[in-house]
């Protein structure tokens, strides 16, 4: 296993906005590691772009809905890097909208397999590799990019707004449970897709992850533009 002395973060996504955060990782000096379902050719133009900084890094093939790979991704990164200091859980299925009564089952397990069931147990696995580390020469994160979908109804998008509340019970609990460890725990929320979001949410997550803001675990981020200020 090759160790990097760089902190290495793992930004699930590989495009859109998860490649944004990731360039954002790499202007700051870290080492990425991208995930998507892609297979790896489909990722080296992104690898390259990261790499253009002066750090290294890593496309893994891996779908985060499906739970028995969370494993050999982790080791993947590992393998590669020989620590993480940093996940960044962007990936999230894409919803059609439509009327909230006629959400069906199978759509609803499809959304729920990727943005909820997929990414709790990934957070777990990168978790228990980042604490198997006692002692860290540089702070550790785990930053969840959610949605002001918790507190902002959607009705035409119900499945979607569902799995990002539960997420953010989640997100809590994993908080507290690992307070002591020095690992500090964050929830982004963005609003409406604009332009500049992407580096606008690159800048947050590394600020988070500088371990400035160690003493704020748990707290949940808006990043939303002002979208979700209630009005009269």
């Amino acid at each position: 296993m090759k160790t990097t002395t760089r902190p290495v973060a793992i930004v699930t996504g590989s495009h859109g906005i998860d490649l944004g955060i990731a360039t954002a990782f790499a202007k700051a000096g870290y080492n990425v590691a991208i995930t998507g379902v892609a297979s790896p050719d489909n990722g080296q133009d992104a690898v390259a772009k990261l790499e253009s900084y002066g750090v290294a890094a890593a496309y893994l093939q891996s779908d985060i809905a499906d739970v028995s790979r969370h494993e050999e991704t982790v080791t993947g990164v590992l393998s590669r890097f020989g620590r993480v200091d940093c996940l960044v859980s962007n990936a999230s299925m894409a919803v059609v909208p439509g009327d909230f009564l006629d959400l069906v089952p199978a759509d609803f397990d499809k959304t729920i397999a990727m943005d909820l069931r997929g990414t709790v147990f990934f957070t777990l696995a990168v978790v228990k590799a980042m604490l198997v580390r006692s002692a860290a020469d540089v702070p550790r994160s785990i930053i969840n990019i959610t949605s002001v979908s918790p507190e902002v109804s959607s009705p035409e998008r119900a499945d979607y707004c569902i799995s990002k509340a539960e997420l953010a019970a989640f997100y809590q609990g994993v908080a507290f449970h690992i307070m002591d460890t020095g690992v500090s725990v964050f929830e982004v929320r963005p609003g409406i897709e604009r332009g500049e979001e992407a580096a606008d949410l690159g800048k947050i997550c590394t600020a988070l992850a500088s371990g400035g803001l160690g003493f704020a675990t748990g707290t949940i981020i808006e990043a939303d533009g002002g979208s979700s200020i209630p009005r009269l």
